[in-house]
């Protein structure tokens, strides 16, 4: 953002004191003029920095996840044919994970039962859904990409 011209926008990076130190491949790596990236998005609006979120990354309690890796660990329960995450926000956690399910027919579905699965895998308890949704399909992309924004409106 310079001199209040628009921008599209883009990843937000930041460096300086308070930044932590990170190796260049590390959880906080830093690139050659020692930025890191926060994972936000934002652009110049009018002259102030409109601040707006990655719609792939999930923010739950101070942590930053890959929807995409939650939707594999989702995945990966065998009583479910196809899943999918999808958040609500939340003013203490930041984010209020849901698994959105298509479960295999004649299986009961137990959030339970996906929490002991992932429990079994030592999947840290950040990663597991707050609650399942019981869907007819996960609505997807001309790629495959999970359309998270249709998952809500089955509901």
């Amino acid at each position: 953002m310079t001199n209040g011209t628009e921008s599209a926008a883009r990843n937000i990076s930041i460096r300086g004191p308070v930044v932590p130190r990170g190796r260049a491949n590390g959880a906080v790596a830093r690139d050659t003029e020692g930025f890191i990236k926060t994972g936000l998005l934002g652009e110049a609006r009018k002259g102030r920095l409109l601040v707006s979120r990655d719609p792939d990354l999930v923010y739950n309690g101070g942590f930053t996840i890959a929807a995409s890796e939650l939707d594999g660990l989702y995945q990966a329960f065998p009583a479910f044919l196809d899943a999918a995450s999808f958040v609500l926000p939340d003013p203490v956690v930041g984010d209020r994970i849901f698994a959105a399910v298509v479960p295999a027919p004649s299986v009961p579905v137990s959030l339970d039962g996906l929490h002991r699965f992932l429990a079994e895998r030592s999947v840290a308890p950040y990663k597991f859904p707050d609650q399942l949704l019981v869907v007819q399909e996960i609505p997807r992309g001309d790629h495959g990409a999970v359309l998270r924004a249709e998952i809500l409106r089955q509901v």
